[in-house]
């Protein structure tokens, strides 16, 4: 048996809880379950047949005949009491107002309001306690097959460098570091993890373009989200987790609040998104639906689809003490599938999903180094 050790240390926020659904806990399942959808984006080459049965050889699958994963997973240290905060406000500045009601509630200051925006279901709905930036832990990956343990060790480097743990992942939450990572025996993978020199934006380019593009296949396949062909943007570095956010945040908070009548363009950000505006119209639950849509007895389209992740992910890298990185993963695919388009739910401001509104967004960002995969 085959192990890789990963010692990785939290960079933002990790709202990942246990089996209560709210203390903080790192779990080998939700870790995995990651590491599945980053495999799947990094072999977009594949047909889609075959890439599930090669997921499902990897993964496990339900399917008596393949049975459960072929490596193991599982973390060696957990966070500790001084590892957690009960809330996001403890580490971001607030001011108290008093609604017409008579309630209390808070309202970020304006110096990380854009953070504040991207990870606003963590304390501007229900506050949630996570697991402090700078927090150790470990994650070991083992297998008897070398090729297995291969493909899931590219998986978690995808994971580690383009995606995150935990609520909010894709929204900046839950990113982390390898820092170190012992092997006994096979390939050395030291060199695909290691950052601890990378000082600039170009140097970090370098790195993926070196170390990570080369993983992928030739093609991507645009039916699911994929890495081949995505668009990453990198920022210039700052020196803490809460400054690299904002610096993606506030651009994001202040392009969203500019468009936000435009309802048949920002759901190719992610839905469901409600839209309520009582003077002009009244409220709307955007999402997708076939082209030419059927209705129900209520007015509601059939096999209307509410839900699409994000194809944007904003992460932040930390590749040193004093260089954290803020990223945005454009990854590629198509946002619904073939013959359906973006509408309301009842069938309302039909319109073509289109990248659009994201090139407009993306070009508000200034300064940032673009790589192709």
């Amino acid at each position: 048996m085959k192990t890789v050790t990963f010692e990785c240390e939290t960079v933002t926020p990790m709202f990942l809880a246990g089996a209560d659904g709210r203390t903080p806990e790192l779990r080998p399942p939700s870790i995995k379950g990651l590491m599945r959808f980053w495999w799947r984006a990094m072999n977009g080459h594949l047909p889609l047949g075959e890439l599930k049965r090669e997921e499902s050889e990897i993964f496990g699958a339900s399917d008596e005949k393949i049975g459960r994963s072929k490596f193991n997973i599982r973390v060696n240290e957990q966070p500790t009491s001084e590892d957690i905060i009960e809330s996001l406000w403890e580490e971001i500045p607030y001011e108290k107002r008093i609604s017409k009601t008579g309630k209390e509630y808070k309202i970020p200051e304006e110096e990380y309001a854009g953070t504040s925006y991207l990870l606003y279901s963590t304390h501007m709905l229900n506050d949630r306690p996570y697991i402090r930036s700078n927090t150790p832990f470990s994650v070991e990956i083992s297998s008897g097959d070398d090729n297995i343990l291969r493909e899931v060790v590219h998986s978690f480097a995808f994971l580690t460098f383009f995606g995150a743990l935990g609520t909010r992942n894709r929204r900046g939450a839950g990113s982390f570091a390898v820092k170190d990572l012992i092997h006994n025996g096979g390939n050395n993978y030291r060199k695909l993890f290691y950052t601890s020199e990378i000082q600039s934006k170009d140097q970090l380019k370098n790195h993926i373009e070196s170390e990570l593009k080369p993983l992928l296949g030739n093609t991507g396949n645009r039916s699911y989200s994929t890495l081949k062909s995505s668009k990453i943007c990198i920022l210039d570095s700052e020196n803490n987790w809460k400054d690299a956010l904002e610096s993606i945040g506030r651009p994001f908070l202040d392009f969203r609040e500019k468009n936000q009548k435009r309802i048949s363009d920002t759901p190719n950000f992610g839905f469901p998104i409600l839209h309520n505006h009582p003077k002009s119209h009244p409220e709307r639950l955007m999402g997708a639906g076939p082209e030419s849509p059927k209705k129900n007895s209520k007015g509601n389209v059939v096999d209307f689809i509410e839900r699409r992740a994000s194809p944007l992910v904003f992460k932040v890298i930390k590749t040193n003490k004093d260089n954290y990185f803020s990223v945005i993963i454009c990854l590629n695919g198509e946002l619904t599938q073939f013959g359906y388009k973006i509408m309301d739910k009842k069938g309302g401001n039909i319109k073509a999903p289109g990248e659009g509104i994201i090139t407009e967004f993306l070009n508000t960002i200034h300064d940032r180094l673009e790589v192709t995969l």
